[in-house]
């Protein structure tokens, strides 16, 4: 996740340092370096991220039992908006 949020930092920084003119070819390359990853690391984090939040609110809901599908408890609204 940090790695993902790395790049598309560093993309953000080339493009505006290149939007700027201030950008030499070696930058460039940079720029498209970190956009490909960029763009190829952002589904990876957010597929990973979903899979443990079902995964984190499943124990959850196998430590409260039947209660945990109760409105009252915050569990079942997690539950639901992971899914």
């Amino acid at each position: 996740m940090y790695e993902s949020a790395r790049w598309v930092d560093l993309e953000k920084a080339y493009d505006h340092h290149v939007a700027e003119g201030k950008a030499d070819p070696a930058d460039r390359q940079i720029l498209k370096r970190a956009a490909r990853l960029a763009e190829v690391l952002t589904p990876l984090t957010k597929y990973y991220c979903t899979e443990a939040g079902n995964r984190v609110c499943y124990q959850a809901m196998q430590v409260h039992g039947g209660v945990g599908y109760m409105r009252e408890f915050n569990v079942e609204r997690h539950y639901r908006d992971i899914r």
